[in-house]
């Protein structure tokens, strides 16, 4: 059921200097390394930082998990607060206030490492059948390089056609190809890079500057103090040791 709420971070801390108890809603998807569902837990290394940015801020949260596209148009019609793993991208700029980056890494082309495709630009993949999470950022990379598509709710879907043959190429997060790529058991080689990306908490514009500002803060302190690293590297050393 893609539809979970979990409770996280009930600090019963105001969102402003005045005002009753709030709480930030926040909207996620499963898309491991960055968020990973298992049964009703969730975890993963931007779900994770975020949870530790928001308490440490002292700000209650709570976090909800949907569909992609879904996720972010609750944020811009204003019925929750933030939405993460987001890629910060000049198509979005100015319609999310940001907080981050919680993770550097690029937007990348993979095949199955038995297939004897090779590239050596993105033009020459016209011709493949390239799957794609819907309404990511990867996506809207694919639409500027006009290279056509297909397009998934589920990422770990993609995964799955790649492996039955259903697709030729996989458009994807490189961290993310390689989480999936090693959980499943089913070896990829990356192709081609399209793009370095940067992935954000994405917030509606009208966040409150003080919230977005101690939000930032704690995510800074997280990197000065090696935490972020640290956390990253649990991720990254539990997905090569599958």
């Amino acid at each position: 059921m893609w539809k979970k709420l979990l409770w996280v971070a009930w600090l019963l801390a105001p969102l402003t200097s005045a005002g009753p108890p709030q709480v930030l809603k926040l909207v996620t998807l499963d898309y491991p390394p960055m968020t990973v569902v298992q049964g009703d837990k969730l975890s993963g290394i931007v779900y994770d930082a975020v949870g530790l940015v928001f308490a440490r801020a002292g700000y209650a949260h709570q976090v909800e998990l949907v569909p992609w596209k879904r996720a972010m148009a609750l944020v811009e019609t204003g019925t929750v607060s933030c939405v993460f793993p987001m890629t910060r991208t000049s198509e979005r700029e100015a319609r999310f206030s940001w907080v981050g980056p919680f993770l550097t890494g690029a937007h990348v082309l993979v095949a199955l490492e038995s297939n004897p495709i090779q590239l050596t630009n993105p033009a020459q993949a016209r011709n493949y059948r390239i799957g794609v999470l819907a309404g990511s950022a990867v996506e809207q990379t694919l639409k500027t390089m006009g290279l056509p598509y297909f397009g998934d709710p589920k990422s770990e879907n993609n995964m799955r056609k790649l492996s039955e043959g259903m697709l030729d190429l996989w458009a994807v997060h490189d961290v993310v190809a390689q989480y999936e790529s090693r959980d499943l058991h089913v070896p990829i080689k990356q192709l081609l890079k399209l793009a370095t990306v940067e992935t954000y908490l994405g917030c509606r514009l009208d966040t409150a500057s003080d919230v977005l500002n101690a939000l930032q803060n704690q995510l800074d302190k997280l990197k000065q103090q090696g935490e972020l690293t640290v956390l990253q590297q649990q991720y990254l050393s539990t997905m090569s040791s599958k």
